[in-house]
């Protein structure tokens, strides 16, 4: 059934899910991926949590915005 669920296959032969579609958003023509974004978000120093949601925007028709929490100061 379907399920929403975006994914790949690897060089192994292995089903990778990616994210799901309804976490995709337009912004300026190009599809963001929100699971992309906040996994290079968690991949920085010192972040311990992210979150990114699209919001409406006159220019660009989405935009991401993040909620990050940081394991301790943020690291500028």
């Amino acid at each position: 059934f379907p399920t929403g669920d975006l994914g790949r296959w690897d060089a192994a032969g292995r089903l990778v899910v990616t994210g799901r579609r309804g976490n995709r958003m337009v912004v300026g023509g190009e599809n963001v991926q929100a699971e992309a974004v906040e996994a290079a978000l968690l991949a920085a120093d010192g972040v311990a949590e992210a979150v990114v949601v699209a919001v409406p925007d006159a220019e660009w028709g989405q935009r991401p915005v993040a909620f990050v929490r940081f394991d301790g100061p943020p690291v500028a």
